[in-house]
């Protein structure tokens, strides 16, 4: 069998490590909102967007997402977030792993994080 025709091997969501895409804000409440820009062609980022009263889409996270939001650095895998998300709040936050896994599915989709060692 071929390398081309080899089954690619599957990563551990829990093992990648995130970070971020997209600029943000935090406000007096530590409630994290995500700054994503309306348009990235850059013929639009150049002509149109300046001329736009609000060039920006603007994505405000609750508690929990503004939690882990603040614990993407580049260097902590998702599984240490979630161990994080855990210990600061127990059970109000569970299912941690599956609230955890469609958290980060949906940031990935939306292109609002990278994740660096991803292969």
């Amino acid at each position: 069998m071929s390398d081309a025709t080899e089954k690619k091997q599957e990563q551990n969501l829990l093992e990648l490590i995130p970070a971020h895409n997209l600029p943000f804000e935090r406000s007096d409440d530590e409630i994290i909102t995500l700054i994503q820009p309306k348009f990235t062609n850059k013929f639009m980022v150049k002509y149109v967007m300046p001329r736009m009263k609000q060039p920006h889409f603007k994505v405000s996270l609750d508690e929990f997402g503004s939690h882990i939001w603040e614990q993407i650095d580049g260097k902590r895998t998702i599984g240490e977030i979630g161990e994080n998300l855990q210990e600061a709040f127990g059970e109000k936050v569970e299912p941690v792993w599956n609230r955890l896994t469609k958290f980060f599915v949906q940031l990935n989709n939306l292109k609002f994080i990278r994740y660096l060692n991803y292969q």
